[in-house]
């Protein structure tokens, strides 16, 4: 009897020091970029391990619903392949509000929260038979047998796609010196079910429909707690300054024209040189109206002059069509539009006023004699 408590309390020691001794692996910053065992355990490891207890700081996040985390890119910054990714703190917007800020984290840390999550989700809906994708063994330095022998290898970013992961080759134990051939260290083995969801919002917590005699009464906090993506890559996260900032900028970061724009701008462009042109004709057709009405009756009194010549308006349509273009190449949206539909209205408008006096300025008086 004595022998078994003996026994049973030297068990639960050694597990209280285990989980401290994994509380630290987990929360320390790896230089090689490992993230975890890659266990099928992943999930029970994750909750042994609280993140808020070693949390401190005002950065320091324990109720992580309504957050949500949305992987940008992949890069390699400052020889290290890390995954670019920003949080927001109203996740509900679908990532579209101004995040907290943008971070990176080495790829297999991210894999490995990921992974993680992934796990966490499938135990959360019951699913006890859920196992990690084979290829998770490369979320940390592995030795891997291939035709040329062994080397050693771990997930990284790819060589040709900044949206994608690749098994990299190293040419040390750590994986600390890349092994490049061609320009390219990328090894041939089949990834394709660890790949992260890139350009996709990520909420922390999902919740799932339960009842309320599905879960005990400290569910619902526990779950707001243990969010293993957020909470892990947010506890090792590196603030992404200006030089990782411009690595990771991306063509819908920059200011552009979608197609949209395109097409509104071409349709606005082409109505703006019809209307010019309708308005040269329809001041030309003025004047030959006016002349003929002179040469036929002296006594009708010439129209005053036009306050502006057709080669004024020419000018002036090619100054602003000037402008507009050059607004439009720097993407200054604001002024372009502005310019356009400015120019429209003004264009319609004195087209509007030309075919008004067409029909009433110009009658002879012989007309008017024909109606009495």
């Amino acid at each position: 009897m004595h022998l078994s408590r003996i026994a049973l309390l030297f068990f639960v020691a050694v597990l209280s020091l285990f989980s401290e001794v994994r509380a630290e692996d987990e929360a320390a910053e790896n230089d090689d970029g490992g993230g975890g065992d890659g266990d099928d355990g992943a999930v029970d490891n994750y909750n042994s391990y609280n993140y808020y207890d070693n949390c401190e700081g005002d950065d320091c996040i324990k109720y992580w619903a309504g957050y949500a985390v949305y992987p940008k890119k992949c890069i390699t910054y400052e020889g290290v392949d890390v995954i670019v990714f920003q949080v927001f703190e109203n996740g509900y917007k679908q990532c579209s509000d101004t995040p907290m800020g943008t971070y990176i984290t080495p790829v297999p840390n991210f894999v490995q929260a990921y992974l993680d999550q992934m796990a966490h989700n499938q135990n959360d809906m019951g699913n006890d038979d859920y196992q990690e994708p084979a290829a998770s063994v490369y979320a940390q330095c592995t030795q891997y047998n291939g035709d040329n022998g062994q080397y050693s290898v771990m997930i990284g970013c790819s060589d040709d796609d900044s949206h994608s992961l690749s098994v990299n080759i190293y040419s040390d134990a750590t994986c600390d010196t890349r092994d490049f051939e061609n320009g390219m260290d990328d090894a041939n083995i089949d990834v394709s079910d660890l790949q992260i969801p890139f350009h996709s919002c990520q909420a922390c917590v999902t919740w799932l429909d339960k009842n309320d005699d599905e879960v005990d009464d400290q569910y619902y906090e526990n779950k707001q707690i243990n969010a293993p993506l957020c909470a892990q890559v947010w506890s090792r996260k590196q603030q992404c300054d200006r030089s990782c900032m411009k690595m990771a900028k991306e063509y819908q970061d920059t200011p552009h024209w979608s197609r949209s724009d395109l097409i509104l701008l071409g349709i606005l462009g082409v109505f703006a040189v019809c209307m010019m042109a309708g308005v040269i004709t329809k001041r030309r057709q003025l004047t030959t109206k006016e002349d003929a009405l002179l040469a036929a009756d002296s006594s009708t009194k010439p129209t005053e002059p036009p306050m502006f010549t057709d080669v004024q308006l020419y000018i002036a349509f090619a100054i602003f069509a000037v402008l507009i273009a050059i607004f439009a190449v720097f993407v200054m949206k604001g002024l372009t539009w502005a310019l356009l539909l400015g120019l429209n209205l003004a264009l319609f408008g004195y087209l509007l006023k030309l075919v008004m006096e067409s029909g009433s300025a110009c009658s002879s008086p012989d007309d008017e004699d024909s109606d009495d």
